[in-house]
C-alpha cells in the first residue's frame, strides 16, 4: 500500500456521502471514490509500499490528541472528588479518611496518569525516533 496526493478535480476522483462518526464530529469525513482515476507517479508520498506505516503513524498521533480533553476532564473530576472527600463528614470524620474512599481516589489517579502517559509518551517517542 502506498500513500499519494489526489488533488480535487482529478478526473475519476470524487467525495461520497458524509459518514456519521462517534467522535471528532467537527472534522467532516466522507467516502473517497476512485473510478478510473489515474494518479501520476510524482504524487507519491514517501516510498512505494510505505503507505500503511504512514497511516498507522497518523492514527497514533490522532489517538494521542484525542486523549487530551479526556485527561483534562479526569483531572478535574479527581480534584472535585478529593475536595468532596475532605468536606463531607461521616461518623465524625472526613470520608477521605476511610480506606475505601482512598482506594477509589487512588484508582481515579492511576487511570488519569495512565492516560496521560499514553498521550505524552507515544508522540514523544516518535519525535525522538524511538519505536
Amino acid at each position: 500500500m502506498s500513500a499519494f496526493i489526489v488533488e480535487k478535480g482529478t478526473p475519476g476522483f470524487s467525495a461520497g456521502k458524509s459518514l456519521i462518526k462517534m467522535g471528532v464530529r467537527s472534522a467532516h469525513t466522507s467516502e473517497l471514490i476512485f473510478e478510473d482515476c489515474e494518479i501520476p507517479a510524482g504524487n507519491l508520498i514517501g516510498q512505494e509500499g510505505a503507505g500503511f506505516f504512514m497511516a498507522m503513524q497518523t492514527v497514533e498521533w490522532d489517538r494521542s490528541a484525542l486523549l487530551a480533553p479526556f485527561i483534562g476532564g479526569m483531572t478535574y473530576i479527581l480534584k472535585k472528588c478529593v475536595d468532596y472527600a475532605r468536606q463531607r463528614y461521616q461518623f465524625g470524620r472526613p470520608i477521605g479518611e476511610f480506606q475505601a474512599i482512598k482506594h477509589k481516589l487512588a484508582d481515579i489517579k492511576m487511570f488519569t496518569e495512565a492516560a496521560r502517559s499514553c498521550a505524552t509518551g507515544s508522540p514523544g517517542a516518535r519525535i525522538k525516533g524511538d519505536p
